[in-house]
């Protein structure tokens, strides 16, 4: 799901899904 994606997009999803 992450593969590929910058850290930044990774951080932004996760922090929007724990939010």
């Amino acid at each position: 799901m992450f593969r590929g994606m910058p850290t930044e997009l990774r951080t932004a999803l996760l922090r929007q899904m724990v939010a």
